[in-house]
C-alpha cells in the first residue's frame, strides 16, 4: 500500500486545462504526493475505486452536486475551482449557476481567483467562508516567464506558420455548441444549472446578447479580412464550439484560419491584437502584454461584470476598428498594466497560484489518515477490476473527444521532462488506464 497521499487531478480541455494541472501535478509530486492525472470523462469513472483521497474538481455547479456527493462518500476530500471566475452572468446569477450553498457545504476548500471573488462569496456565503481561500487560477502561471519552456514549441510553429496575425478569441458555446442539445435551456434545467424563474429569465437575455455577438463577429472577420489582406486572422473558437460554422470564413478568405489547436497562451504569444467577446482571454492576453479589442460591447450591467473589460480598447463602428489595427501594426504597442488587476487575479503579477494549492492540500491532507484504505485496498482493487471490465464498452462520446484528444504515455512523459530544471527528485510515470496516468517521484 502506498505511503503517499493521493490527488485525483482531471483536466476537461486539452488546450485550456492540460497544461496548467500537469503543472500542479508535478509540483504535487515533487511535494511528495501520487497524483492521478488524466482526461476529466475517464479519472471521473475510476474515482469510484479510491478513498482517503483528494478529489480536484473543475466545476462548481450544482449538475455535479450527485457526482461529488459519491466522492464524499468514500471519504476523500474535495477541492473545487472556478474555471470563469467572476468573469461571468450577473452576480446574482453567479450565486445561483455556480458555488451555490449545496456545493458550499458539501467541498473541502473552494479556490478564488482573487480578493474581489472572495469578498464576493465571503459576504453571500457567510457560513462557509473559511472554506475559501484566495489563490489565483493555474492558468495564469503558465503565463510567467518562468514556464516558458511549456509554451515556446508551439508558439514558435505558430510564428513561422502565420508571421503576422491577430487573434478572435470566440465564446459563443450557448449559441453556438458542438452539441446543439447544449444550448436548450430545458437541457440545462433538466439537469440543475439553470434552478429557478429568474435565472431562466438572465440566461435568455445572455442568450440574445450572445447571438447577436456572434453575427457581430461575422461582420468584423469579414471586414478585417478584406481591408488587411497581408495580415492572417485566427479565429479561435470556444472549446465547446462547432468549428464548422466559421468554415465559410475560411473558404471565402485565404487569411482567415480556424483553429482550436494549442493553448490561448501559445497563440498570444506573437499575436499583434486579441479581440474577444466577454472573454477570460482578455485578461490573459493582458498579462501577456497583447491589446485587447472588444468590438460593439454593448451589455446591461444589471446581467454581466465588467471584469473582461477591464483593460480592452471599447470600439463600436468598424471604421474605428480599422484605424485601431492600423495603429497596433505600426508599432509594438504594450499595455501598461494596471496594479488593481491583483484585486481580481491574485497570481496576475509575480505571484504563484500552483504555491497557494498544494500548501492547502499538505494541510487538508494532515487530515487523512493515510493508514487507512486507498485505491490498493481489497475492497478497492475489486472495484477498480469490475469497472476496468466495464471500460472496456465504456464509450464517453464525440464531444469528449473533441475538447481532448487520447493521453498517451509518450506525450505525458516527453511533457514532464520538460519540467527538468524544476526537478528536485526524479520524476516517474505509469499508466493507471486508458487516458489516465499516475506521477510520482521515487
Amino acid at each position: 500500500m502506498f505511503r503517499e497521499k493521493i490527488v485525483l487531478i482531471p483536466y476537461e480541455v486539452e488546450s485550456r486545462d492540460y497544461k496548467s494541472r500537469l503543472l500542479l501535478s508535478f509540483f504535487l509530486a515533487q511535494a511528495g504526493f501520487r497524483v492521478i492525472f488524466g482526461r476529466k470523462a475517464e479519472v471521473e469513472y475510476f474515482t469510484r475505486c479510491f478513498s482517503n483521497s483528494i478529489y480536484i474538481g473543475l466545476q462548481s455547479t450544482n449538475t455535479y452536486l450527485n457526482f461529488y456527493k459519491k466522492v464524499k462518500l468514500n471519504n476523500n476530500k474535495l477541492i473545487l475551482f472556478d474555471e470563469e471566475g467572476l468573469v461571468t452572468l450577473s452576480k446574482k446569477t453567479y450565486l445561483k449557476t455556480k458555488f451555490s450553498k449545496k456545493i458550499a457545504r458539501i467541498c473541502d476548500i473552494f479556490f478564488c481567483w482573487g480578493q474581489e471573488s472572495y469578498k464576493f462569496l465571503s459576504l453571500n456565503r457567510k457560513d462557509f467562508k473559511k472554506k475559501l481561500v484566495i489563490s489565483g487560477n493555474l492558468r495564469f502561471d503558465i503565463l510567467k516567464k518562468r514556464f516558458n519552456f511549456l509554451n515556446k514549441k508551439n508558439s514558435d510553429f505558430i510564428k513561422k506558420k502565420f508571421r503576422s496575425y491577430i487573434l478572435v478569441t470566440c465564446s459563443f458555446g450557448n449559441v453556438n455548441h458542438y452539441n446543439a442539445k447544449y444550448e436548450k435551456i430545458s437541457f440545462l434545467q433538466k439537469n440543475h444549472y439553470l434552478n429557478d424563474t429568474q435565472s431562466v429569465k438572465n440566461y435568455k437575455y445572455y442568450l440574445k446578447y450572445n447571438k447577436k455577438k456572434f453575427l457581430q463577429n461575422r461582420i468584423l472577420v469579414k471586414y478585417l479580412a478584406e481591408k488587411f489582406k497581408d495580415l492572417n486572422i485566427i479565429i479561435r473558437p470556444h472549446p465547446s464550439e462547432n468549428l464548422k460554422s466559421y468554415l465559410d470564413l475560411k473558404k471565402k478568405f485565404s487569411n482567415v484560419h480556424i483553429s482550436n489547436e494549442f493553448s490561448i497562451a501559445e497563440w498570444l504569444k506573437w499575436s499583434k491584437l486579441n479581440i474577444h467577446y466577454y472573454c477570460t482571454t482578455s485578461l490573459e492576453a493582458s498579462a501577456m502584454g497583447v491589446e485587447n479589442l472588444a468590438f460593439k460591447p454593448d451589455f446591461d450591467s444589471k446581467n454581466f461584470v465588467n471584469i473582461p473589460y477591464l483593460f480592452s480598447h471599447k470600439i463600436d463602428n468598424l471604421h474605428d476598428v480599422e484605424k485601431f489595427v492600423k495603429k497596433i501594426l505600426k508599432k509594438k504597442n504594450k499595455i501598461k498594466r494596471k496594479k488593481q488587476i491583483e484585486n481580481h487575479i491574485y497570481n496576475f503579477y509575480a505571484k504563484y497560484s500552483y504555491k497557494i494549492i498544494i500548501n492547502k492540500i499538505k494541510k487538508i491532507s494532515n487530515k487523512i489518515n493515510n493508514k487507512q484504505d486507498n485505491y490498493q485496498s481489497k475492497i478497492n482493487l475489486f472495484k477498480k477490476k469490475l469497472l476496468n471490465l466495464k471500460f472496456l464498452l465504456k464509450n464517453f462520446g464525440n464531444y469528449t473527444d473533441y475538447k481532448a484528444s487520447n493521453l498517451s504515455y509518450a506525450k505525458i512523459k516527453n511533457d514532464l521532462m520538460n519540467f527538468k530544471g524544476e526537478s528536485k527528485k526524479k520524476i516517474n510515470v505509469s499508466k493507471f488506464q486508458k487516458n489516465v496516468f499516475e506521477i510520482f517521484v521515487s
